[in-house]
């Protein structure tokens, strides 16, 4: 589901969080944010750790193949954005929003979808997760949420 610019409920999720940023400083003081991804599928995975870095100035810290790597991997692993897939085995992705919130951990949490559902953004607020995003527009919908939460925006 793209982000609607014009969607009070798109803009109120994204300015809504308060939660504090870690992130990590670079040479020129610049903070950039520290992102986890999680997918089951390689491909993605590989295609994402190589375009995301390029289109916005952050670090991509983790790829996780599955939902239960990734949080254990966040109890030892500073991050500030996790994007993780919705529909994955084991742990979906609003399983996964559910129980990092139960396990108090605060990241920022965007689903991804290749089929985004209009039920879905409800769900995932439910869950504890900040969004939903399409992965066929993900350089579109990153730059709807990073630039509102990290100030960092596309290179």
């Amino acid at each position: 589901m793209s982000v609607d610019k014009t969607s009070s409920s798109k803009t109120d999720l994204v300015s809504a969080s308060s939660r504090p940023a870690p992130g990590l400083s670079s040479p020129s003081g610049k903070t950039r944010p520290r992102v986890m991804l999680v997918d089951d599928n390689d491909a993605f995975l590989s295609a994402m750790e190589l375009l995301l870095p390029r289109l916005f100035d952050i670090e991509i810290v983790s790829s996780e193949q599955t939902g239960l790597e990734a949080l254990e991997k966040l109890k030892t692993t500073e991050v500030d954005l996790v994007i993780v897939d919705y529909k994955m085995p084991g742990l979906n992705g609003l399983t996964f929003a559910r129980r990092a919130r139960e396990a108090h951990i605060w990241t920022r949490l965007l689903l991804v979808t290749f089929n985004p559902d209009p039920s879905l953004e409800g769900d995932a607020r439910d869950s504890g997760a900040d969004g939903v995003i399409n992965k066929a527009e993900i350089q579109e919908d990153l730059q709807q949420y990073l630039p509102c939460w990290f100030g960092c925006s596309g290179r």
